[in-house]
């Protein structure tokens, strides 16, 4: 589950930064880091929530449950410590290297820039 989890990540993290170049989406929006990482975490657990028809809070409680055994293994590890990376590096650098400088004045009004 945590490697289909870093695929999804991977994958939505590459949408978003496509959708971030696009000159209709990127344009004067600034889009705010943690509201796309929030995005794009949510897309990639739903996708492994319906891969094996388990909800999230399930898979909270059996990692509670089986936490000293998920810490010796180094596949889980791994992989929590890249989606770690993607959510908390990867993306938030995609919406600073595609937001408009304050010299152009940006303002942001799309929905996933303010409320």
């Amino acid at each position: 589950m945590q490697e289909l989890m870093v695929d999804e990540l991977k994958r939505l993290s590459e949408a978003t930064a496509t959708a971030l170049k696009k000159k209709d989406t990127a344009g004067d929006r600034v889009w705010r880091p943690e509201v796309a990482a929030q995005m794009v975490q949510a897309l990639a657990s739903s996708a492994v929530e319906r891969r094996y028809n388990v909800t999230a809070e399930d898979m909270a409680m059996l990692g509670f449950q089986h936490a000293a055994t998920l810490q010796r293994n180094e596949r889980f590890v791994r992989a929590t410590e890249k989606q770690q990376e993607i959510i908390m590096q990867q993306i938030p650098n995609l919406c600073q290297a595609t937001s408009p400088s304050p010299a152009q004045g940006a303002t942001s009004k799309a929905s996933l820039t303010d409320e």
